[in-house]
């Protein structure tokens, strides 16, 4: 089966961008539907931070072309705070405000940040997949967790852009201070898929 490759960055609001990718004199409004005309794909980070608004990811939503993926970060309550347990009403929550991106077709991966110090737990991650939505996955870019998945990792600090390769599931790549930097990371769809790894 052949998929596309999508090439995106770590977000669109970068005031560093203006008189670049956005013209001068355009309003930070109107960054998303620009950056749309040259990018068909966006890891939204914020949602790593705080739940969205409604009204937001509804906005986004409108502002780009119907064939447009957005990949957003689990918030890291689910991921740094309750560290993948009893993850029910957070989890809810969290589908509930990014609930206009699944109904336009415009979710792509939700990405699994984990912290550095988590231990591979098959159980667990497990568990996340059974309480996930029909039809959702989760990209996990951990090394401990990506090794499991699909038997090695490059270990590298940042990740952006964001390139999805399926079916590894994506490479980041970051540039910064004349370095690049690149990670792999798996689509895990299934209790069996974690079983099976």
């Amino acid at each position: 089966m052949t998929r596309p490759v999508r090439i995106g960055c770590s977000g669109w609001n970068y005031d560093d961008w203006r008189g670049r990718l956005y013209p001068q004199g355009m309003g930070p409004s109107r960054w998303l539907p620009r950056y749309a005309e040259v990018f068909d794909t966006v890891e939204v980070n914020a949602t790593f931070y705080r739940l969205p608004s409604l009204n937001g990811v509804e906005r986004w939503v409108e502002q780009t072309p119907d064939d447009f993926v957005f990949s957003v970060k689990a918030s890291r309550y689910l991921t740094h705070v309750r560290r993948l347990r009893d993850l029910g009403d957070g989890l809810e929550r969290y589908y509930e405000r990014i609930e206009p991106l699944v109904r336009s077709g415009k979710l792509g991966p939700v990405v699994w940040q984990l912290p550095p110090n988590f231990r591979r737990d098959d159980e667990r991650l497990s568990d996340v997949l059974a309480a996930l939505p029909p039809g959702r996955h989760l990209a996990v870019t951990h090394p401990a967790v990506v090794r499991a998945a699909v038997g090695y990792a490059l270990d590298a600090p940042g990740a952006y852009p964001r390139v999805d390769v399926p079916p590894l599931g994506h490479v980041d790549i970051s540039g910064f201070n004349g370095r690049w930097n690149l990670r792999v990371g798996a689509f895990v769809n299934s209790r069996e898929e974690v079983a099976g790894r």
